[in-house]
């Protein structure tokens, strides 16, 4: 395990990553439940959750673990992958995710700034020059890398 880098942290991380990309798949089922029901949990407040959980909430002594820097960069990973799907956009869902990236990124510049730890650093300056090819139609390129 040690000469592969492969760690029970990794297999964790995995995990993690694969529960959030099924969460943020069900939009759709999330969308109908709050049509359903005023009490229902719509996109947005998941999204907005996810953020304030997985960024604000996070690194506030200036160091990320691996397992938030693997979270954050599959969040930011998800919403990119599906901001870019065209019932998305066409159900309002493209248009809270595209404004949750836009936090991530003003999130990771100012945080990126202010960082003592070098590798979180650089962590929040990778998920900004991501967020920065993205908006400037690297789409299909990320799409490929992932």
């Amino acid at each position: 395990m040690e000469k592969t880098g492969v760690t029970p942290e990794f297999y964790e991380q995995e995990e993690a990553l694969g529960k959030l990309t099924k969460l943020l798949l069900k939009y759709s089922a999330l969308h109908k439940n709050r049509q359903l029901s005023e009490e229902g949990f719509t996109a947005d407040e998941l999204l907005n959750r996810l953020y304030l959980t997985i960024f604000e909430a996070k690194g506030q002594g200036g160091k990320l673990s691996q397992y938030d820097q693997a979270l954050q960069s599959g969040l930011l990973q998800n919403l990119v992958i599906n901001v870019e799907n065209p019932y998305n956009l066409s159900n309002g869902v493209g248009v809270v995710m595209q404004q949750v990236i836009l936090k991530i990124k003003q999130h990771t510049r100012a945080a990126t700034e202010g960082c003592s730890d070098a590798l979180t650093a650089s962590h929040y300056k990778t998920l900004y020059n991501f967020i920065t090819l993205w908006e400037k139609g690297g789409n299909k390129a990320l799409i490929e890398l992932n």
